[in-house]
């Protein structure tokens, strides 16, 4: 038989994750013109000292180890970083889709062929990469639900413990969000870049790059509607 303390805390527990999603703020997934400024935030630390004493999982470690190889597969030196410089000595500019368009124009190609194979391959580096980060992903979200499990049938889980389960929820899902609005913006970079490179340099090569694309939108589409677990 269940105590009252039982249902107390297990009503604590739906509490603080209802507070703690309604201060966080929502995103729109869908197509970007701009770089969400998350975008090149630094990962959250789920083990972070302040929040009592949590230790952080063998998946979250996980998930933020893909998430960071994913990122760093293209972004670590060309583009992203240039974009970045660039941003950051012109105040106030804002990272937007053209950019990843005007990297690639720059480049010392011999041939549009080549811009359009950097392109391809670039849009196959990530439709690869992908799903084990979604399976990542989808390990800590349960990890996430087993910890409210747990603290819902232990009967002396402490406050401080059950406020950490929920800050830590709350981290993992901001997480998650800076990573779907990386894989957004990289969509949409190579979307431009497609129909501009159309536009200057037609090339048959064009239909394999759309190809890959149409793949690299399923990705997306998973990521908007978060069904990870699904992929």
């Amino acid at each position: 038989m269940f105590s009252l303390r039982f249902f107390s805390r297990v009503g604590q527990i739906a509490i603080i994750s209802l507070v703690i999603a309604a201060c966080s703020p929502t995103g729109d997934f869908g197509r970007v013109s701009q770089m969400p400024k998350t975008v090149f935030d630094s990962f959250p630390n789920p083990a972070d000292p302040n929040n009592y004493a949590l230790v952080q999982s063998d998946e979250e470690t996980k998930m933020q180890n893909l998430m960071q190889r994913f990122v760093s597969i293209i972004e670590g030196e060309s583009w992203i970083y240039n974009i970045r410089l660039g941003a950051r000595i012109l105040a106030g500019a804002v990272p937007n889709q053209t950019d990843y368009f005007l990297w690639l124009k720059s480049r010392p190609y011999a041939s549009s062929a080549g811009r359009y194979g950097a392109l391809s391959n670039d849009v196959q580096l990530d439709v690869m990469t992908l799903p084990a980060v979604f399976d990542a992903i989808c390990q800590v979200q349960k990890t996430d639900a087993r910890r409210i499990t747990a603290a819902q049938n232990l009967s002396d889980t402490s406050e401080q413990a059950l406020q950490a389960i929920g800050v830590r929820n709350q981290k993992n899902r901001e997480t998650v969000a800076i990573f779907v609005s990386r894989v957004q913006f990289r969509y949409d970079s190579y979307s431009y870049a497609l129909e501009n490179l159309l536009l200057e340099s037609p090339n048959e090569l064009a239909r394999e790059v759309d190809n890959r694309l149409n793949f690299l939108a399923a990705h997306v589409q998973t990521a908007s509607s978060s069904q990870f677990c699904a992929a």
